[in-house]
């Protein structure tokens, strides 16, 4: 009975240690850069994923939250209100190739208020090309992003850092998130991988 439970235990302790040991296996990381705007390629992409996206958002800006109801008028009543559609949409964006195929996918972030109240842009979309035009695979979040060699189905890992603060000998200290591909087209919700780690 004692070696049956001695087994267990160890059978237990070993899967705990492995569970751990592949937490950590990121594999070879490369820092994603965001640059500003699109270019026609990545144009072309946005309007073919993300046009419902920004449909929505431009509606909502029309007729529910700003363009409709601003500028309002002060207590002054003979002031004149008037203005114009002054609608306005930035992006940032970065292409690499999530699947291997030597077809260029996107990341893209749609910076407007409606999308990011008064804060920064923290989703960013992940659109798979090539083949599958226009497949919304996922959302990226954080501040930094990465890409990792490592591939599952045929995709690639992508991590981020999100809730970073400096610690005592002012280093950034951030929580280390995973996207896991759980398919060819899909990833996974943001996996906390790593609490509290050191970065540059």
């Amino acid at each position: 009975m004692f070696n049956f439970l001695i087994t267990i235990l160890s059978v237990l302790i070993f899967s705990l240690n492995y569970t751990f040991a592949s937490e950590k296996d990121y594999g070879n990381l490369t820092e994603i850069i965001l640059e500003n705007g699109l270019n026609n390629e990545q144009s072309r992409e946005v309007a073919k994923a993300l046009k419902d996206d920004l449909e929505m958002i431009f509606n909502g800006w029309l007729t529910h939250t700003h363009f409709i109801y601003y500028p309002r008028c002060s207590n002054d009543e003979n002031k004149d209100c008037r203005q114009n559609l002054n609608f306005n949409v930035n992006f940032s964006a970065a292409s690499v190739d999530l699947d291997n195929d030597n077809v260029n996918d996107l990341l893209v972030r749609v910076e407007h208020e409606n999308v990011c109240g008064a804060g920064a842009c923290p989703r960013i979309d992940i659109l798979l090309g090539g083949d599958i035009i226009g497949i919304k695979a996922g959302i990226l979040s954080g501040s930094k992003y990465y890409v990792s060699d490592k591939t599952k189905h045929g995709l690639r890992y992508l991590f981020f850092e999100s809730e970073c603060r400096s610690d005592i000998d002012d280093y950034d200290i951030c929580n280390f998130y995973m996207l896991e591909p759980t398919s060819s087209e899909k990833y996974s919700q943001a996996i906390l991988v790593e609490k509290g780690r050191e970065v540059e």
